[in-house]
């Protein structure tokens, strides 16, 4: 495969990812509404999902970004703003502070991210 194909791949692969996940939860908010069935623990791992995949989206974004301008630093505000963005889009109702906390707690349970770079089991 030539190497610009599988750049093409790095790239896309996080963000689809991202997208089908945000999909997803957009069909499971209306089955729920359709159906009137109370599916929050669903949900919440719908959430931590598109968390997670936000997250790596985000620091796709920072790498290359960063790759692009050369020395360049993306502050991990940059990220968190990106997630938060994604998440709000699916769930407008959750409130930027919960899901701050909630990308906290995901990037404590994440290896190699985060200040401490190691994984905290909770």
């Amino acid at each position: 495969m030539h190497d610009w194909a599988i750049t093409l791949l790095e790239i896309l692969i996080p963000v689809l990812a991202s997208v089908l996940t945000a999909l997803s939860a957009v069909a499971l908010k209306k089955l729920q509404q359709k159906f009137n069935v109370e599916l929050s623990v669903n949900e919440n791992e719908m959430v931590k999902g598109l968390i997670r995949d936000g997250i790596a989206s985000a620091e796709e974004w920072g790498a290359r970004k960063a790759n692009l301008e050369k020395g360049a630093t993306i502050a991990g505000r940059e990220k968190a703003k990106r997630v938060i963005g994604v998440v709000k889009a699916v769930y407008p109702k959750l409130q930027e502070n919960e899901i701050a906390m909630l990308i906290d707690a995901e990037i404590a349970r994440s290896e190699g991210l985060g200040s401490t770079n190691k994984r905290i089991d909770v």
